[in-house]
Order: structure tokens, then C-alpha cells, then sequence
């Protein structure tokens, strides 16, 4: 049978052992490096030149922004009273 695919019998996958120590080390570590780059790409923006971070908190143990407020001066859970220049921010 021919296939596009590599055959078990008679590819290089045949004589690969995946139980190996090593071999799950390997895949354990590139499955946490993966985890920790995607974290990494969701927390961290960077911020050109031209433009300025708002900062909005979403939750905080001090509670949320008292009514007929918009910005949150002590830190409650809301819209932040600072700014974030250029950098990459997290």
C-alpha cells in the first residue's frame, strides 16, 4: 500500500520509541513552554510610539468604582487614573 503518509512498519516513526524517558521529557517540556508563551502573548502589549495605555483593571479586592464615577483614583476595579508609556507592558 502506498500512502503519503510515513508507514509504521517501514518509516523512521517505526523505529521511534515514544515511551522513552527522554522522549516525555521533551514533549512535557515543549507542552509547558507552549502554555507559557501563550500566557506571555495574552498578558503582554506593547505600545508604539504615537499611542498611550489606558489602564482598566477588571476585578479588585477593593471593590469597583463608586457610582457616577468613571475613573478609579484608588484603585478599584474600573478604568485606572494612570497612563502607560511606551514599553512593553504586562
Amino acid at each position: 500500500m502506498a500512502t503519503l503518509f510515513w508507514n509504521v512498519e517501514f518509516g523512521l516513526l517505526g523505529q521511534f520509541n515514544w515511551y522513552s524517558p527522554v522522549t516525555v521529557t521533551l514533549l512535557i517540556f515543549s507542552v509547558v513552554l507552549l502554555n507559557l508563551w501563550f500566557v506571555c502573548w495574552l498578558c503582554f502589549r506593547i505600545i508604539p510610539n504615537n499611542f498611550v495605555g489606558v489602564v482598566e483593571k477588571l476585578w479588585s479586592v477593593s471593590g469597583s468604582v463608586p457610582e457616577r464615577q468613571i475613573i478609579s483614583p484608588n484603585g478599584e476595579a474600573g478604568f485606572q487614573a494612570e497612563l502607560l508609556r511606551v514599553a512593553v507592558v504586562g
